[in-house]
C-alpha cells in the first residue's frame, strides 16, 4: 500500500520545485493545484487511480519536461499542453480524455506520446510531421480515423509505434514513407481498420523486429477488406524480423521467396487470408521458426521436405487450405513440435511412423482428410499427447483409416480427447484403452468395430462422453460405466441402462 489522501496544498509553496514523481499511489482529490509550481519540469501521477482533475491550467508551465498522468481521472481535453513546448515526455493512457486529437505540431520536442485507451477522436495531420524528435507513439485503443499522412516520414527517431484498435478504413494503409524510420523495432496495427496494400519500401526498414498488422477485415462490414495486395519481396530484406502478425486480412498470392531468407523470424502468423500456391523447401531457411501459421488460406500442393528443417517450431498450422499428398518422412525432425494440425486439407498416404516419432507433441489433428491404412503401434511414442483427432478421413470412395486400433493406445495416458469415428477401423476396441486415464472425450462411431464394451471403459474416472454407435459393437454397458456419468452412445446390438438416445425395442434385445 503506497502513500494517501489528498494531495497536500502547502506543496504550493515551492516555487522552486522542479521534480513531483508520485506515481503508483493511492492520492485521492484533486491534482490541479499544482500547475501553481512554476518551476516544474517533471510531474508523475500516474497510477493514482483515484486521483481526479483536468488538464486546464497546465500551460502555465512552461518548463514542463515530463507530464506522466495514465490511469488517473482527467476530465476534458488534450488541448491545455499544445503550448507546452518543452515537453518531451506526454504519457495519458487511460485518464477519460475525450474529444478531437488537437494540434500537437508546437512539441518539438516531444519523444514520447502515449494517448493510449482514451475516447480521443479525429486524425493525424500533416502538422504532425514536425514532431522529428518522437521516439515512441501510442495511440492504440482510441476512435482516430482519417488519412494517415506521409508527414509521418519525417519521424527518423521512432522506435515504436501502436495505432492497434483504432477506426480506419480500408482507403487507409501505411504510407510509403515509413521507408525513413530506419530504427524503428515495432509497428503494430492490429485492428485498426486499415486496408491497402503492404508498401513495398518497408523492406527499407533494416531495425524492424516486430511487425503487427493482423485482423484489420471488420467482422460484419462488407467494405472492410483488411489489408490487400501480396506479401512484399522486399520483406525479405527485414534481416532482424523476428514477429510478423498479419492474420484475418485479404492477402493473396504465393509467399516470396525471399521471404523464405528471414533466418530470426521466430512467429509468422497468416491465418485467414487468401495467400496460396505451393509451399517451396526453401522454408526451411526459417530455422529459428517457433510458430507458424497458415490456417485458412488457399495454399496447395504437397508439404516440402524442408519443412523438415525447422527443428525449433513449437507449433504449426496448416489446416483448412488444399495441401495434398502424404506428409513428407522428414516431418520426423520437428523435435520440438507441440501442436501440429493438417485437417481439413487433401491429404492422403498414411499416418507414418515419422509422424508418430514427435515425442514433444501435445495435439495432432488430421482429420477430414483421405488418409488410409492403420493406426501405428507407434502411437504409444507421443506419452505426452493430450488431443488426437483423425476423424472423416472415410470421404466419398476412400475407406478411410483401416486395421485395429493398436493395444499401444494405453500409453496415451495424457490424452483428453481421442477422435477416430468416421473411418473403417475393425476389431475390438483394445481393452488397454482403460489405462488412458485422462480420457474424457472419446469418439470410435461410424467405424467397423465389433466385440464386446470392454469393460476397462469404467476405469475413466474423467470421462464426459463416449460414442460407439454406428459400428457391430455387442455386449452391455456396465453399471460402473454408467456410474461415471459420462455421454454415452451405443447402438441397440449393446444392453444399456443409462445411454443417450438410446430408444430400442424388444425386437433389438434379441441382438443381446
Amino acid at each position: 500500500m503506497g502513500l494517501g489522501g489528498p494531495i497536500p496544498q502547502e506543496l504550493t509553496f515551492l516555487k522552486n520545485l522542479e521534480v513531483f514523481k508520485a506515481e503508483n499511489n493511492d492520492f485521492t482529490g484533486e491534482f490541479s493545484h499544482l500547475y501553481q509550481l512554476p518551476s516544474l519540469q517533471i510531474l508523475g501521477l500516474s497510477g493514482n487511480t483515484q486521483l481526479s482533475g483536468s488538464l486546464s491550467g497546465v500551460e502555465t508551465m512552461p518548463y514542463l519536461r515530463e507530464l506522466h498522468v495514465s490511469k488517473i481521472k482527467i476530465a476534458g481535453s488534450l488541448d491545455p499542453v499544445t503550448s507546452l513546448t518543452n515537453l518531451a515526455t506526454l504519457a495519458a493512457s487511460e485518464a477519460g480524455l475525450s474529444g478531437p486529437l488537437p494540434d500537437l505540431s508546437k512539441l518539438v520536442n516531444l519523444e514520447t506520446l502515449d494517448l493510449s485507451r482514451n475516447a480521443i477522436t479525429g486524425s493525424l495531420t500533416a502538422d504532425m510531421g514536425e514532431l522529428k524528435k518522437l521516439v515512441s507513439v501510442k495511440l492504440f485503443a482510441m476512435e482516430l480515423s482519417g488519412p494517415i499522412p506521409d508527414e509521418i516520414g519525417n519521424w527518423e527517431n521512432i522506435e515504436d509505434f501502436d495505432m492497434s484498435i483504432n477506426s480506419f478504413t480500408s482507403d487507409t494503409g501505411l504510407p510509403s514513407t515509413i521507408s525513413n524510420w530506419k530504427k524503428c523495432k515495432m509497428i503494430s496495427m492490429t485492428k485498426s481498420g486499415i486496408g491497402q496494400s503492404i508498401p513495398p519500401e518497408i523492406g527499407s526498414m533494416e531495425s524492424l523486429v516486430y511487425l503487427d498488422l493482423s485482423a484489420n477485415k471488420k467482422e460484419g462490414n462488407a467494405t472492410s477488406t483488411g489489408i490487400t495486395g501480396s506479401i512484399p519481396t522486399e520483406m525479405g530484406q527485414l534481416s532482424n524480423l523476428r514477429q510478423f502478425m498479419i492474420f484475418d486480412n485479404d492477402l493473396e498470392g504465393p509467399i516470396p521467396v525471399e521471404f523464405f531468407g528471414l533466418s530470426d523470424l521466430v512467429v509468422f502468423h497468416a491465418k485467414g487470408n487468401r495467400l496460396d500456391g505451393n509451399l517451396t523447401d526453401e522454408i526451411g531457411q526459417l530455422t529459428a521458426l517457433e510458430y507458424l501459421n497458415l490456417e485458412m488460406n488457399r495454399f496447395e500442393g504437397a508439404l516440402p521436405d524442408g519443412l523438415g528443417q525447422l527443428s525449433n517450431l513449437r507449433e504449426a498450422f496448416f489446416s483448412m487450405n488444399f495441401f495434398s499428398g502424404a506428409f513428407p518422412t522428414t516431418i520426423g525432425g520437428l523435435s520440438n513440435l507441440i501442436t501440429l494440425r493438417l485437417n481439413d486439407n487433401r491429404f492422403d498416404g498414411s499416418l507414418t511412423d515419422e509422424l508418430f516419432s514427435l515425442t514433444e507433441l501435445k495435439e495432432l489433428a488430421v482429420h477430414n482428410n483421405f488418409l488410409e491404412g492403420g493406426i501405428p503401434d507407434s502411437i504409444s511414442v507421443l506419452a505426452s499427447l493430450e488431443k488426437f483427432s483423425a476423424y472423416n478421413n472415410k470421404r466419398g470412395d476412400r475407406p478411410g483409416l483401416t486395421g485395429n486400433l493398436p493395444e499401444t493406445i494405453g500409453s496415451l495416458k495424457s490424452c483428453g480427447y481421442f477422435d477416430v469415428a468416421d473411418n473403417s477401423l475393425t476389431g475390438n476396441i483394445p481393452t488397454t484403452i482403460g489405462d488412458m486415464s485422462w480420457l474424457e472425450f472419446g469418439y470410435f462411431n461410424d467405424n467397423l468395430f465389433t466385440g464386446d464394451v470392454p469393460e476397462q471403459l469404467a476405469n475413466l474416472e474423467w470421462l464426459q462422453e463416449l460414442n460407439l454407435k454406428d459400428n457391430d459393437i455387442v455386449g452391455e454397458v456396465s453399471a460402473l460405466l454408467c456410474n461415471l456419468g459420462a455421454d454415452i452412445r451405443v447402438d441397440c446390438t449393446v444392453a444399456c441402462t443409462c445411454c443417450t438416445d438410446y430408444v430400442c425395442t424388444t425386437e433389438d434385445d434379441d441382438a443381446f
